[in-house]
């Protein structure tokens, strides 16, 4: 996952993963629940199932690896149908500077 410098994504809750970013290059900020701390190249950071969280690269650009483990069975049967199901309401929520937790 790439941010380009400025750009923040949408606040997320996952149903169905947790999920571990590993920093590539850059720095930024990753905010879990109500905390936000900064990140940088060789940071670990864990995300627990279904907790709020978003990214955001607010000076650099920021690169992390995000890995997925899945905790119940996921309601999609493919990558596509994840996208389908989710994409139009995050983009809107990122857009519109929402921070209401959404998949």
């Amino acid at each position: 996952m790439t941010w380009p410098k400025g750009n923040k994504g949408a606040m997320v809750a996952h149903k169905e993963k947790e999920q571990t970013f590993f920093v590539l290059s850059g720095r930024g900020q990753v905010t879990i629940g109500d905390e936000t701390c900064e990140v940088g190249v060789g940071d670990v950071i864990f995300v627990p199932w279904n907790t709020p969280h978003t990214t955001a690269a607010p000076n650099v650009e920021l690169t992390y690896l995000c890995f997925n483990t899945l905790v119940i069975e996921p309601p999609d049967k493919s990558c596509a149908e994840s996208y389908q199901r989710v994409a139009s309401g995050r983009i809107a929520r990122w857009k519109s500077g929402d921070t209401t937790a959404g998949e």
